[in-house]
């Protein structure tokens, strides 16, 4: 079966990685933490329905990707970030019906190494 560049196992271990590396990154960090200092640690999205409550951690309303990850109009933009709590950051990256059953999802042996394809709705994660 062939597969484009960016759907194979090892397109998604680099994006992993590179992603990874952004969150681990000083810039990252001083941008994290004055935008929580700014925001008070209070979950914006419970704060616009008038409930205080403590935000859990800073995210990206534009979810990060390797096209993305070095422009810093995405990654370190205020305008792109947001403090939320624990249940709203679930409930933003809660899998629904449309993504859960088109996006190709992987397994990989950990003894042989190769890379299965796990078809839609058969995963359990």
């Amino acid at each position: 079966m062939c597969r484009s560049a960016e759907t194979g196992p090892h397109f998604y271990f680099a994006m992993y990685h590179t992603i990874r590396e952004f969150y681990s990154s000083n810039a990252w960090r001083k941008c994290r933490d004055n935008y929580w200092r700014k925001r008070k640690g209070l979950c914006e999205r419970c704060l616009a329905k008038g409930i205080l409550k403590q935000g859990d951690q800073v995210h990206h309303k534009k979810r990060l990707t390797i096209h993305n990850i070095n422009d810093p109009r995405v990654t370190t933009n205020e305008d792109n970030l947001e403090v939320l709590c624990k249940e709203c950051h679930e409930e933003e990256h809660k899998p629904n019906r449309t993504t859960m059953f088109s996006k190709k999802r992987y397994v990989v042996d950990r003894q042989t190494g190769r890379v299965y394809d796990i078809p839609p709705g058969n995963d359990k994660g």
